[in-house]
């Protein structure tokens, strides 16, 4: 499966909001063979950064 918009998928929105309710990212709901596993997590990992990314901006 090719994903042209991952941003747009559900599964990467789940991953995001997931991170904003401080849940783990072994939380992740779908199998790890499939490409939901993989939108969740990068979806998750996203939030991830853009948070690390922001706070290293309020140090600055």
């Amino acid at each position: 499966m090719h994903v042209d918009k991952p941003k747009d998928e559900p599964s990467f929105i789940e991953g995001r909001e997931s991170f904003e309710a401080d849940r783990e990212i072994t939380d992740n709901p779908y199998p790890e063979t499939s490409i939901d596993f993989e939108l969740w997590r990068n979806g998750w990992l996203a939030a991830s950064f853009e948070l690390l990314e922001r706070q290293r901006q309020e140090k600055n």
